[in-house]
């Protein structure tokens, strides 16, 4: 990958509204053991999601707020960070877990990724 070259395999990353599969997670992950992904959770196959969030290190998984939501079949996706908790509600449905748990899991993992600079008292 010419992006190691660049920033070498410790750069922490985040690839945002990732949409490829588990085997792409993984191919990520042992080039860039850093890589944070947030998912579209847009149409696409049923067992797709599972796939790629099963692929996904607890550790390295971040909701996204402007990720597309479809509200019914069919319909056009809704960008929005209002929509948050929904992108939330469904992969907490694909993972099987409870929703305040991957809240608290993928915030830790959002400071950590972005680590907000502390104020100088």
């Amino acid at each position: 990958m010419d992006l190691q070259e660049f920033c070498g395999s410790a750069q922490p990353m985040h690839l945002r509204g990732f949409a490829g599969s588990g085997q792409t997670v993984r191919k990520w992950l042992s080039f860039f053991p850093n890589a944070y992904f947030s998912l579209y959770v847009g149409e696409q196959p049923v067992n797709r999601p599972l796939d790629v969030l099963t692929a996904i290190p607890k550790e390295r998984l971040l909701l996204e707020s402007a990720a597309p939501v479809i509200i019914e079949a069919g319909t056009t996706p809704l960008i929005s960070p209002v929509y948050v908790g929904d992108v939330g509600i469904y992969i907490a449905q694909w993972l099987n877990v409870d929703i305040a748990l991957l809240a608290e899991v993928t915030t830790a993992n959002g400071r950590r990724l972005f680590k907000p600079v502390q104020k100088k008292q």
